[in-house]
């Protein structure tokens, strides 16, 4: 919806030469709506990194899809924040009851996400139902494969994700 806003917390435990680890608020606003894409303004708020002197990325603006997939997973420095975030928007795309599983597939201009998951629990959680969900994946983004994991939190009412860590 135009407008509408939304924060997620991510962290990531990344190892990519040596060990990376980071978390941040990730605050999305829908700026514009064309058909099933939306354009989108992101910035990392409370961002905290394992590594000295990295900062957190700078505003960027993203054309997303009804998923919360941008275009491509492509990602340098700072801007690996919201390549993890993207990744984070994995959800079952449909009702599940506990302990059922889920499989995905989504494509980009420069590479794939594809794996399968599965609803671990479903609570109140500050007066809210909370579905957990937990998936093991392979993405390719325009270079070698790499596998990783999620432990995730999702709105059940809106069907956001409101807190992801993912490993890689």
């Amino acid at each position: 919806m135009l407008n509408e806003e939304n924060v997620v917390s991510v962290s990531a435990e990344l190892e990519m030469g040596a060990p990376l680890t980071f978390a941040a608020d990730i605050k999305s606003k829908v700026t514009k709506v064309d058909g099933k894409k939306a354009t989108v303004d992101l910035s990392a708020e409370n961002f905290k990194s394992s590594q000295d002197g990295m900062g957190g990325p700078e505003k960027m603006t993203f054309t997303m899809d009804e998923r919360g997939m941008g275009d491509n997973l492509a990602a340098h420095n700072a801007e690996i924040v919201y390549a993890v975030f993207e990744v984070c928007s994995v959800v079952p795309g449909k009702e599940l009851k506990v302990g059922d599983s889920f499989k995905f597939d989504y494509s980009f201009a420069d590479g794939s996400l594809t794996g399968e998951g599965k609803l671990t629990d479903v609570k109140d959680v500050d007066g809210k139902k909370v579905a957990f969900i937990e998936w093991k994946g392979t993405v390719v983004p325009g270079g070698p494969e790499i596998g990783l994991s999620a432990k995730s939190e999702v709105d059940v009412e809106t069907g956001r994700v409101t807190k992801s860590k993912v490993t890689v």
